[in-house]
């Protein structure tokens, strides 16, 4: 199943509300985050490191990329303390982190191998390029489209960039490789793949 901006907007409204933060834009900061964070992984690279029978070729297939739900809250929470000092950073931070970790773990994985052709590829951790910046102006442009003009909203979406980066460089996944070679003894190689 692939990563979904929209599954991952419902889960951190879902979240604030749980959390008592109730008002006319919650539903819109949980759209634009969700849908503006998902966008800037989905179609990403990564690596692998491969084990198994080689002299050959395999395509590698996995779900999702393990990311601790508390390092990406602090992460985040972290990063929103550019706004200056509130409660509500934390229970934004706590909804942002949570919901992309359960998106993260659904993320389908596809990759090629070489010489591996049946065996394991373990994702590298800092090989997937996620790059804070970058992930901040992807929502930073969903929140344009959304009516966010205020002077803040800039600092507002790097820090969510900047915060859910830093929990994608540690990462972690595998994908199941299958494919053909001739009988070989077990060896090592390297995959790469894309995030959906």
């Amino acid at each position: 199943m692939p990563m979904v901006g929209s599954n991952m907007a419902t889960n951190i409204e879902n979240i604030m509300k749980a959390a008592s933060l109730v008002g006319d834009s919650t539903a819109k900061i949980a759209n634009v985050v969700g849908n503006g964070s998902v966008s800037g992984i989905v179609g990403l690279p990564f690596s692998t490191t491969d084990v198994g029978p080689t002299a050959g070729a395999g395509s590698g297939t996995g779900t999702g990329i393990i990311i601790s739900p508390s390092f990406l809250t602090s992460a985040i929470y972290a990063k929103l303390q550019v706004l200056g000092p509130g409660t509500s950073n934390a229970l934004i931070a706590n909804a942002v982190g949570t919901a992309m970790s359960m998106e993260a773990a659904k993320a389908s994985l596809s990759s090629t191998h070489g010489p591996v052709f049946a065996g394991t590829g373990t994702v590298i951790p800092g090989s997937i390029p996620v790059v804070g910046p970058v992930l901040g102006l992807s929502i930073f442009s969903q929140g344009l489209s959304k009516g966010f003009l205020g002077a803040s909203w800039p600092i507002i979406s790097n820090a969510f960039g900047m915060g859910l980066s830093e929990g994608w460089l540690i990462g972690l996944g595998s994908v199941i490789i299958t494919g053909g070679g001739a009988p070989g003894s077990p060896g090592a190689g390297v995959g790469i793949g894309i995030i959906s």
